[in-house]
């Protein structure tokens, strides 16, 4: 099944889909720097960031290809998402 596409706020949209503070954040960082802080992640908060946000597969999507809950592959996005911002 092809992924859905994600919405992006209007706001976002400049940035190509990625939230302005993310996207200052990203824009101070290389290429090397954001691949380094992703393959720190565990490997399933990894798997579901790649999955989510790389992909655009929605949580059920991602609970189903993994066994998962819904709201363990939204725990394991969250986990990820405070990671990175470290």
């Amino acid at each position: 099944r092809r992924p859905r596409q994600p919405t992006v706020p209007l706001d976002d949209a400049a940035t190509g889909g990625v939230p302005t503070e993310a996207a200052d954040a990203l824009d101070q960082l290389s290429a090397e720097e954001i691949l380094t802080a992703l393959h720190r992640l565990p490997e399933l908060p990894r798997v579901v960031f790649g999955l989510y946000v790389l992909e655009g597969y929605s949580h059920r999507e991602i609970a189903r290809r993994l066994g998962l809950a819904e709201s363990t592959s939204r725990a394991y996005l969250s986990e990820a998402n405070a990671r990175l911002r470290r």
